[in-house]
């Protein structure tokens, strides 16, 4: 036997339309004031709305370690050999990159409001290699 499968009544489907298309407008502002760089800081003494910025953050070698502010970033190796860093407050950031056998790479980056900050570690070896 065949189950019988009607379809919604016609105002039915003209509400469900209405209530998506007003739940899109009304979270659409939020969305686009999170992809600009804005965060809503609720856990604060007082809550206030920030305008954030981010780091990008290349390494070449794949078994580096990269730290923002003496935290160490785990979300790394997103893109290639290199680490994006998002909602970071508007400031001077302490970065450093650490690689087994290499010279650790260390350098503070300002960054600013809405901006993508980028910036490639040298790691120079430990023990220089020589090649004819």
């Amino acid at each position: 036997m065949k189950p019988i499968v009607e379809p919604l009544a016609y105002w039915r489907r003209k509400l469900i339309f209405v209530l998506l298309v007003l739940a899109f407008l009304f979270s659409l502002p939020a969305f686009m004031f999170y992809a600009t760089g804005y965060r809503y800081d609720i856990f604060s003494a007082t809550p206030s709305i920030t305008a954030t910025g981010g780091l990008y953050i290349a390494a070449e070698a794949l078994e580096s370690s990269i730290f923002v502010d003496e935290v160490e970033v785990t979300n790394a190796r997103v893109f290639r050999n290199a680490s994006y860093i998002s909602g970071l407050e508007p400031a001077l950031h302490r970065v450093h990159v650490q690689t087994p056998n290499r010279h650790t790479w260390v350098k503070n980056l300002s960054v600013y409001p809405h901006i993508v900050t980028e910036a490639e570690a040298f790691n120079l070896p430990l023990v220089p290699q020589v090649r004819p």
